[in-house]
């Protein structure tokens, strides 16, 4: 199975077809059904970042599939960078720290952090989610701690 940014393999669930374009339906799905999927949908795009980081690390965590991997990723699917971002943030933000309705964007906001630190930041963040949208929250986090990008880019080399 060759991994790329094509594979258009489309996934069904019931009368619903997702593609990596969009969703097709087919038939006349119930009620049921619809609140299904969309919650599937749901939670697929508030843990796909997660996933991927994960995946990437476990696969770091594998020398000996570095080769294979390399090849089956390919130039097109990640790049080198993404791939050591995605990386350090599974690495950075273990599982028991992140918050489940708040973005992979707002845990990459904190992956320069302590772990004993990150919680609180994400939790604040969720409590006040409605009246802070992530780009307030990074102001604010980079308004108390080191900027970000500085403290990751030593952090990654």
């Amino acid at each position: 199975m060759k991994l790329t940014a094509n594979n258009d393999k489309p996934m069904k669930i019931g009368p619903y077809v997702l593609t990596s374009t969009g969703l097709e339906v087919h038939g006349d799905p119930t009620i049921s059904e619809h609140l299904g999927v969309g919650d599937f949908i749901e939670r697929a795009v508030n843990a796909s970042g997660f996933w991927k980081a994960d995946w990437i690390a476990y696969g770091e965590s594998r020398p000996e599939w570095k080769s294979k991997i390399d090849a089956e990723l390919g130039i097109d699917t990640m790049t080198l960078e993404s791939k050591r971002i995605y990386g350090y943030i599974a690495k950075a933000v273990p599982p028991v720290s992140r918050l489940t309705g708040l973005g992979f964007a707002h845990h990459q906001a904190v992956a320069s952090l302590p772990v004993d630190q990150q919680r609180p930041w994400l939790v604040n963040s969720k409590i006040s989610l409605t009246s802070l949208p992530l780009h307030r929250f990074r102001e604010n986090f980079e308004a108390v701690l080191v900027p970000l990008q500085k403290v990751q880019l030593l952090q990654l080399n």
